[in-house]
């Protein structure tokens, strides 16, 4: 009776040891470092899907997920890692793979827990584009827990710096700027006494220089264009190129648009328009202004030429008046 009893004492023990180790199978089955590199993969996932629909948005992405507990998943799980697995070698984990949907862990996920935090507000329609972009191509499921949230970060700024110091230097170097000129002009306006005149040397005596003319700002083209000789500037619109008008003629007034091409004849304003039609691209400010500049001068030059020959001809007269007393 009593080896009855230690046979089937002992029977008890070999079977509740067995029962423990197959708890710790379930549990030892998933390395740690799998499940941090597995839910590493899940962060990037979601920073890259985020990043594709805004590219210059700052967030965080937390993933956690739970695995099942299954016996029979959990076995399927230890022969895949078994047949990776060489003989006498030590276990080494796999972390070949950048995508959640590589890894043999993807089947054991029983419940998934992401979420996203974004570090500036965005608005609610791009916002909601995230999520429903995020949960289809994550395949979140209605046990799955999802959230995204906003929640700003103040931009980092330099350390702060007492102002106290530079304040104070800065008005002692005022204070004692103010005490030299003041004491150079007391100086300079103080008279001598009367017992001893001044003897002024011509090393003292204060140079004359002449004020240096201020510089005059230049009169700009589409002025000098408006108040020019209206026979002048007829003549140069009548010789000038067309691409230089069509130019002159853009980034400017509406009065002085109209100035310019209400000076054309009908042929060379039909030119004009053949070319902003057949150039359709955008003229710079800087284009027009030196297309501007060279209508200028060349109404310059006309009226120059005029100015030339009234004299000229001024000179011809008076020198044959001479001839004829």
């Amino acid at each position: 009776m009593e080896l009855l009893k230690k046979i089937s004492v002992s029977m008890l023990v070999i079977l509740g040891c067995a029962n423990t180790a197959g708890t710790s199978f379930a549990s030892d089955t998933i390395t740690a470092a799998e499940i941090e590199h597995f839910e590493h993969t899940w962060e990037s996932w979601t920073r890259d899907i985020v990043k594709e629909i805004h590219p210059g948005l700052k967030l965080t992405v937390i993933a956690r997920m739970e695995f099942s507990q299954s016996p029979e998943q959990l076995e399927t799980y230890e022969e895949m890692k078994t047949i990776g697995h060489l003989p006498g070698l030590p276990e080494v984990n796999d972390p070949n793979y950048t995508r959640p949907l590589d890894s043999p862990l993807y089947a054991l996920i029983a419940r998934k827990h992401i979420r996203v935090i974004l570090h500036e507000a965005i608005p609610a329609a791009e916002k909601a584009l995230i999520e429903e972009v995020i949960r289809a191509k994550m395949k979140i499921l209605s046990g799955d827990q999802f959230s995204t949230e906003i929640i700003p970060v103040a931009e980092k700024t330099g350390p702060e710096r007492n102002p106290s110091a530079a304040v104070i230097l800065l008005a002692l170097l005022g204070l004692g700027v103010a005490m030299i000129v003041r004491r150079r002009v007391r100086l300079e306006t103080t008279p001598l006494p009367s017992s001893a005149p001044a003897k002024i040397t011509p090393t003292e005596v204060p140079a004359l220089v002449s004020p240096t003319p201020a510089a005059r700002s230049p009169i700009p083209a589409n002025h000098q264009i408006m108040t020019s000789d209206p026979s002048a500037r007829r003549l140069a619109l009548s010789r000038e190129k067309i691409d230089v008008l069509a130019k002159a003629s853009l980034n400017c007034s509406t009065r002085f648009t109209n100035q310019i091409l209400g000076g054309l004849d009908q042929a060379r304003f039909d030119l004009v328009n053949q070319w902003l039609v057949q150039n359709q691209r955008i003229v710079t400010l800087a284009e027009s202004n030196y297309a501007r500049l060279l209508l200028s001068a060349r109404i310059q030059q006309i009226e120059n030429q005029k100015l030339i020959s009234a004299i000229s001809s001024l000179k011809t007269r008076t020198k044959n008046q001479e001839n004829s007393l």
